[in-house]
């Protein structure tokens, strides 16, 4: 007969948004002799570092990052008594939320003295708000004098986004094409990949003082992954309007996308 676990922990859900309150039902199966209990709220920040400087092999590390912690309760006479308790634990309004490199978990703890502390654990998904980026669009990269993206900086994956690309010609252009382009990128490929590119116009031709907007609209891949400042890693979104020119450099300006990917969370 396969014995019940001694601790166990359970979520009032599974998912979740930054800025939420997790209530984790923790269930002590019997009496213990103890020095306390706790409950803490981290995630898992895994990222590829290099091996050296001169080879190209990777290794998976990781941190692990408390963000909250409260009291269970308090041994009496050094005894915890057997009973299910219920700690609240709040998720910041600025976390990393859930993805390949970010692992959310609570976990319950009992102070065992001269022993091993006794553990349980349960995963949860952390999901972005619109509302934590907003700090951060008003202070990214700002458009350039003769070429300007105007587009929502902030935006949730699966989304249509509509912009306009605009130039204002300081000399006479002759482009061979104008477009934009969708990037993502990763601690592991910073450089960034195109995800997809509109085509606004063919070879055009441009004189001094002229100016010229182009609409596109764009979608963004309703499985991506939503922008990610953490402590290791980033994931980052970028658009980038291009005028190219077969004679001479590219004029190009590139704005911050802010993904998000809450907070209309199913519950249970």
């Amino acid at each position: 007969m396969v014995s019940a676990p001694a601790l166990k922990v359970s979520l009032d859900r599974k998912r979740y948004a930054t800025g939420d309150t997790v209530v984790a039902h923790v269930n002590l199966a019997e009496g213990r002799r103890a020095r306390g209990a706790r409950v803490e709220l981290r995630y898992r920040n895994s990222w590829w570092m290099d091996q050296g400087v001169d080879t190209l092999s990777k290794s998976r590390t990781s941190d692990d990052i408390e963000v909250a912690r409260v009291p269970l309760a308090e041994a009496i006479a050094g005894s915890l008594e057997a009973g299910e308790r219920t700690a609240r634990l709040t998720i910041p309004g600025d976390a990393p939320p859930s993805g390949p490199d970010i692992h959310w978990r609570v976990r319950a703890v009992i102070d065992l003295p001269l022993r091993p502390d006794l553990r349980a654990e349960r995963t949860l998904t952390v999901r972005s708000r619109a509302a934590q980026y907003e700090v951060l669009a008003d202070a990214a990269d700002r458009p350039d004098p003769q070429l300007e993206l105007d587009v929502a900086r902030i935006a949730k994956v699966g989304e249509t986004l509509s912009g306009r690309l605009t130039l204002s010609a300081r000399s006479d252009i002759e482009a061979s094409e104008v477009r934009v382009d969708l990037t993502y990128a990763d601690s592991l490929a910073p450089q960034g990949t195109r995800v997809a590119r509109v085509l606004l116009a063919g070879h055009e031709r441009f004189t001094v003082g002229e100016t010229r907007s182009f609409r596109f609209t764009l979608a963004l891949p309703a499985g991506g992954p939503p922008t990610t400042y953490a402590a290791k890693t980033t994931s980052r979104w970028h658009l980038t309007g291009t005028v190219a020119r077969a004679l001479a450099p590219d004029l190009s300006t590139r704005r911050e996308l802010f993904v998000h990917n809450g907070p209309s969370i199913p519950e249970g």
